[in-house]
């Protein structure tokens, strides 16, 4: 898949149709960045107050992982998810199907897979069973996983619970600081 055909099918906008790794990051997250994309061995979560350029960063390491994995970009291989959308579709699911275990399974079974905005869905018990199950069967099958969020860890753990929380803590985390970027 290319980045102009992952643009287009991920509804992402135009916005972001020419992000890469840039100047304008923070070095020390840009060097980060660009040595996951060509060893994505670690699961990562990227922190930080609305506007710091999570997402932006987010669509940057999908783009290059595009772009320099192509053995893994197959249909099969990567998935990327606005988590409200992800949660609207294992509930569409659950109420068609009474269930959404397949959804759940298939989601566990891409290599990659990317989720912006973890936190903005709404936390019911379905939906942090939803969650867990996802996150659980991803690391028993080393799959990796990439969040960004605006939660803080101690928001993660009274949002998501301990069970999540101590998941989270076997990933890596960027921390995204500064003034708020949309101000610039």
């Amino acid at each position: 898949m290319s980045w102009s055909n992952f643009v287009t099918n991920s509804k992402i906008g135009k916005k972001y149709a020419n992000v890469q790794f840039n100047e304008k990051m923070h070095p020390e997250i840009r060097e980060l960045g660009e040595k996951w994309i060509i060893n994505p061995d670690k699961n990562l979560i990227l922190q930080g107050s609305c506007g710091r350029g999570k997402t932006f960063f987010l669509y940057s390491l999908i783009k290059g992982f595009l772009e320099r994995r192509c053995v893994y970009s197959g249909l099969g291989q990567m998935r990327f998810y606005k988590s409200n959308v992800l949660d609207d579709k294992l509930l569409v699911e659950q109420k068609l199907y009474g269930r959404n275990t397949q959804l759940i399974e298939d989601i566990s079974d891409y290599k990659f897979l990317f989720i912006d905005d973890l936190g903005v869905e709404k936390p019911y018990d379905r939906t942090l069973t939803d969650l867990w199950n996802i996150i659980d069967q991803r690391m028993e099958k080393e799959n990796i996983t990439v969040f960004s969020t605006n939660l803080s860890d101690k928001s993660i753990e009274e949002t998501y619970g301990n069970r999540i929380y101590s998941r989270f803590k076997e990933y890596q985390r960027i921390q995204f600081k500064g003034i708020d970027m949309r101000d610039l």
